[in-house]
């Protein structure tokens, strides 16, 4: 049967599952928005649905939108914060498509087109400023985009090899790290580093 099982932290021995209406469809990756209204759950038809959190109770999650444009397998969604204004799909083709959520669902933004050359291994939005995410790549590349002016605001060197996770701090530095190494950079100020800066490293 295909579904989710949903923990409470709280009494981890007793999960809740919940089916999904899409039944007979494999599921690659599922992501809440971070107001715990939506999950959404992409699928190997390169499609993404989203379901209604607050449906949860009735045994099945209500299926409220279907997202369509990929003509690959997506393997990774992310969802801004501090609402989920914005989804972000990523697919085997190095393409990552921008929805936004407006009063008729999720729309794509069609004017942000992002296309990558190489392939991409971390996608994270800056919690504190919904319209900016960050993105890495295979080469140890860090890519801070803009939505809302669909640009590219830096693009940054680790100095080092691929990067496996971005994380944004409170205060303004993004990390990233690589299989020996994790490089921290000032983004809030002008003029800041392109090389970064290292600050942990480990020799196993």
């Amino acid at each position: 049967k295909n579904g989710f099982c949903f923990y409470n932290l709280s009494d981890n021995d007793n999960p809740v599952f919940r089916s999904i209406p899409d039944k007979n469809r494999r599921i690659i990756k599922a992501a809440f928005s971070p107001d715990e209204k939506y999950f959404a759950v992409a699928f190997y038809d390169h499609t993404v649905s989203l379901y209604e959190i607050g449906s949860w109770k009735s045994g099945e999650l209500l299926l409220i939108d279907t997202l369509e444009g990929h003509t690959a397998t997506i393997n990774s969604i992310a969802f801004s914060n501090p609402y989920g204004r914005y989804l972000i799909t990523l697919d085997n083709n190095y393409i990552m498509i921008v929805w936004e959520h407006t009063a008729n669902g999720f729309e794509r933004v069609d004017r942000c087109r992002l296309q990558a050359e190489e392939e991409i291994t971390a996608i994270e939005f800056n919690p504190y400023n919904a319209g900016v995410f960050a993105y890495a790549s295979m080469k140890g590349f860090v890519v801070i985009y803009n939505i809302t002016d669909c640009r590219i605001e830096n693009t940054l060197r680790s100095g080092g090899g691929r990067v496996y996770d971005l994380a944004f701090s409170s205060s303004g530095y993004l990390a990233a790290g690589d299989e020996k190494n994790a490089w921290l950079w000032d983004i809030e100020m002008q003029g800041h580093n392109p090389d970064g800066m290292w600050f942990a490293h480990s020799t196993d």
